[in-house]
């Protein structure tokens, strides 16, 4: 086993302090009771999302023979 420096703690202690936090209350977890961001469930939306044009304008060839003559 190799020496280790005083400073760093090893995954047993570590571990042990992170159970000894948990358990005593010191180490909390998140809030759960508050919603998160966004609409509620229930609500209705105000404002319908935006549909955009896909916007293909230029006229392309329907077959792949058609593609390669137009190309060469």
């Amino acid at each position: 086993m190799t020496p280790v420096r005083p400073a760093l703690l090893t995954a047993a202690q570590v571990r042990r302090v992170v159970e000894d936090l948990i358990d005593t209350g010191r180490w909390k977890a998140g809030d759960r009771d508050r919603p998160g961001p966004g609409r509620p469930p229930g609500s209705k939306d105000r404002h319908p999302a935006t549909r955009y044009d896909v916007g293909k304008t230029a006229r392309r060839p329907e077959t792949i023979k058609e593609r390669d003559q137009v190309r060469s």
